[in-house]
């Protein structure tokens, strides 16, 4: 099996030196973010299309480039129509829940809950949230890590402690800013990887018409597949109603996106932003997908599965790379830098998210310090960072859900009045017009009498 060359791992260096430079530069050029409206939300100063970009590779992390393409080249095209799905939910997240927590300003979205429910459920889902971030953020790091050694002769733990190590760093330093304008950089890699394989099967097979051909022939085109059975693993059903979703939980009300979505100057610039981020994700989910038919093109009659060269799906793009582009010095390096690239966007904006929580739904009540006295507790926020990565890998019980009767049964009272301020625009609209007509009501009421 062909290994890295001294070029390859001189392309991922140069992906590690710009990640840190970034970090270094909105160090050494910011304001050293002495507040948390910087550090978390830049001060609203960020620009649509960068924000668009880190929303879109926040969750596309390395087991997504991975999984996706292997996910096309095992069972078919089917998955493409989660897409579909991204374009129903961006308009519900864009104007049902966007506005609520803009309004809010706050760098923790789980500020809402305690607005609305109270502190103790505000508690019980920060923490659940950090489980499962924490939880998520190790099989990021390590599922990719598993594949890049068993292809690329890569180290596990070198690739874990290194993706962890820089994160760290640039994050800790650059915050938000340095997070988001890293995204950009990483995201580009991330494309360039996934075209090159796309490439590399259009010059080796004579064309993208031969690899879509090739696909048809090993019955791998698949888009209307309709059928109610919910064990059929991929359908129209699960993927428009399911993806819809699971975009919402992502999209909507996630601490990783909503920070994002908030560094920028105001609310109709977060929209666009969301709305930019549609086509960008749907654009890279699309690329993954036929990157699995690439790869197919090359291995239809000789799977490397079956013949024991890899032990699992998640290698074949790892393995094709290796295979195809070994012959060009630096070519593999490119394509690991992509990798490594969407396990550093994700986990970037992971430890991110997790610092802000624990900030604000945890060290700011606990220290009881004055908003205006920010520097004194500042320095807990970036010694917290710290913790994220090697927790990441701790095995967690996660915590029940407690519905809001239950919540409201523990604290035994309830709001009189839920403020419209913080439901979204078109049910607080009605609700505001409502009491208004209550309130008139009882004036002619009170005048009769």
């Amino acid at each position: 099996m062909a290994t890295l060359t001294a070029a390859d791992y001189a392309v991922i260096g140069v992906l590690i030196l710009i990640s840190s430079g970034i970090g270094l530069y909105y160090w050494f050029f910011g304001s050293r973010h002495k507040s948390t409206e910087e550090y978390f939300m830049a001060n609203k100063s960020m620009r649509v299309i960068p924000v668009a970009v880190g929303l879109m590779v926040s969750y596309l992390s390395a087991v997504s480039l991975l999984g996706v393409s292997s996910e096309n080249y095992v069972y078919g095209t089917q998955y493409a129509v989660i897409n579909i799905s991204y374009g129903l939910a961006t308009p519900f997240a864009a104007y049902f829940y966007l506005p609520v927590f803009f309004k809010l300003n706050a760098a923790s979205a789980f500020e809402y809950l305690q607005k609305r429910f109270g502190t103790i459920t505000r508690l019980i889902a920060s923490f659940a949230f950090l489980l499962q971030l924490l939880l998520y953020s190790g099989v990021v790091l390590y599922a990719p890590a598993l594949a890049l050694e068993a292809t690329t002769g890569i180290s596990t733990t070198a690739s874990v402690i290194g993706l962890g190590l820089i994160c760290t760093f640039y994050s800790t330093i650059g915050g938000i800013k340095a997070v988001i304008v890293t995204d950009v950089f990483q995201g580009l890699l991330m494309l360039a990887a996934v075209v090159t394989v796309i490439v590399t099967a259009a010059v080796d097979n004579g064309g993208l018409d031969q690899v879509w051909k090739i696909a048809e022939e090993g019955s791998r085109l698949e888009f209307d597949n309709i059928s109610p059975d919910p064990t059929v693993r991929h359908t129209w059903w699960s993927l428009t109603l399911g993806g819809f979703f699971t975009y919402l939980s992502l999209y909507s009300v996630n601490q990783v996106q909503v920070q994002r979505m908030l560094t920028v100057s105001n609310l109709e610039a977060a929209q666009r932003a969301l709305w930019w981020s549609w086509p960008m994700a749907s654009i890279m989910s699309l690329t993954l997908c036929f990157s699995g038919l690439a790869i197919y093109a090359k291995y239809h009659n000789c799977d490397p599965l079956k013949e024991g060269r890899i032990t699992s799906n998640d290698q074949l793009m790892p393995l094709y790379v290796m295979d195809t582009l070994s012959d060009y010095p630096g070519v593999p390096g490119l394509f690991i830098a992509g990798i490594f690239s969407a396990g550093l966007s994700t986990i970037s904006a992971t430890i991110n998210s997790l610092a802000a929580v624990i900030l604000e739904d945890y060290i700011k009540p606990l220290c009881r310090v004055r908003m205006e006295d920010e520097e004194s507790y500042f320095y807990l926020y970036r010694i917290s960072y710290m913790w994220y990565c090697p927790l990441g890998f701790l095995l967690a019980i996660i915590t029940g859900w407690l519905v809001s009767q239950s919540t409201r049964w523990i604290l035994k009272e309830s709001p009189n009045e839920i403020d419209s301020v913080l439901l979204c625009p078109i049910v607080a609209n009605r609700m505001q017009k409502r009491r208004e007509a209550n309130e008139s009501r009882n004036m002619i009421v009170i005048n009769k009498s």
